[in-house]
């Protein structure tokens, strides 16, 4: 087997273990339940999250190529999403139909994205996942949730964790990390921040774990069936369409920067993460099923945990 795959999927088995733990300590102990979940999500979501891409975008290089990231993600995510839109029109109601442009086209890229990308690609490749993810969800809050007739529009495009990025962004300006910095007290703030968020792997998948419910869920097997293959099959298959199109296009023109191999695999990633968390939110917002949107992120979420590593195979023999 295939050195690449054999580690991907240990890092992936060792996600897995964490979250059936986590599962499992709920099943067993009736003082948890899935409210405990949600307050560990608040804390990795408005700390330890925020911490760890400040420390990487303070620390890290930002790579020349890191640009062509938003323009790729947007391309990709649009056609995604006509594709899945008239796709799924001759097949689902209306309003089902609303619901599969979210859940087979919004991918959980912040949550569980930046953990993946990191584990199996390395903290250089964080930066192009913040720059997918905030591609994603600026395209989808202005363009995409509109149509569907959302309320809350104006729902906030900054998160915690762009924050935390986009401080640690300016701070690489306004304190240059020097030795005379890195012999000061900020070295101990640096120091936090980077201890700190290296909790964010761990405690997702607990938080997940802790979450997880499969109450009600095979009563939606036809809409979970096209969400799937929604969500892990057309849209992997259309953002490496766009990937290999930059890959092979972009040398051909004179003085433009070339897309990385690296940032190739970060968007890839990236497009294979299960249904986003927040569609929960984002459905009953526009008046869909939010209970289906629930349903769909636990298949999915429990679902990529066994896909991860087909993926990362495929995408490390492609490129």
């Amino acid at each position: 087997m295939e050195k690449g795959l054999i580690l991907a999927i240990h890092k992936v088995l060792i996600f897995a273990g964490i979250m059936l733990l986590a599962y499992l300590y709920k099943v067993l102990s009736p003082s948890i339940d899935e409210k405990d979940g949600d307050r560990l999500t608040k804390i990795v979501y408005n700390i330890t999250l925020p911490l760890l891409l400040l420390y990487v975008s303070y620390t890290a290089n930002i790579p020349k190529d890191m640009w062509l990231v938003p323009i790729i993600a947007f391309i990709a995510i649009m056609l995604t999403w006509v594709i899945i839109k008239l796709l799924f029109a001759e097949f689902v109601p209306p309003d089902e139909g609303k619901l599969l442009e979210i859940t087979a086209t919004m991918g959980n890229t912040a949550y569980m994205g930046y953990p993946i990308v990191e584990s199996l690609l390395g903290v250089s490749a964080l930066t192009y996942a913040v720059a997918y993810n905030i591609t994603q969800t600026t395209t989808f809050l202005t363009i995409i949730y509109p149509t569907l007739g959302g309320k809350g529009k104006k729902k906030k495009i900054l998160s915690p964790p762009l924050i935390g990025f986009i401080i640690g962004f300016l701070l690489r300006f306004i304190i240059p990390m020097t030795p005379p910095s890195w012999a000061s007290g900020w070295d101990i703030v640096i120091s936090i921040a980077e201890t700190v968020g290296k909790t964010s792997s761990p405690l997702i998948m607990l938080s997940l774990g802790l979450i997880t419910s499969f109450r009600g869920i095979f009563q939606y097997i036809r809409f979970l069936f096209f969400t799937f293959i929604g969500k892990f099959v057309i849209t992997p298959v259309v953002h490496l369409g766009v990937v290999l199109v930059a890959l092979y296009l972009l040398p051909l023109i004179p003085n433009i920067t070339h897309l990385s191999y690296l940032a190739a695999m970060a968007i890839m990633l990236q497009a294979t993460m299960p249904v986003m968390m927040a569609s929960v939110i984002y459905a009953s917002g526009a008046g869909l099923d939010s209970k289906k949107a629930a349903a769909a992120v636990t298949l999915t979420t429990v679902a990529s945990l066994m896909l991860i590593p087909v993926f990362y195979w495929i995408i490390r023999t492609i490129f």
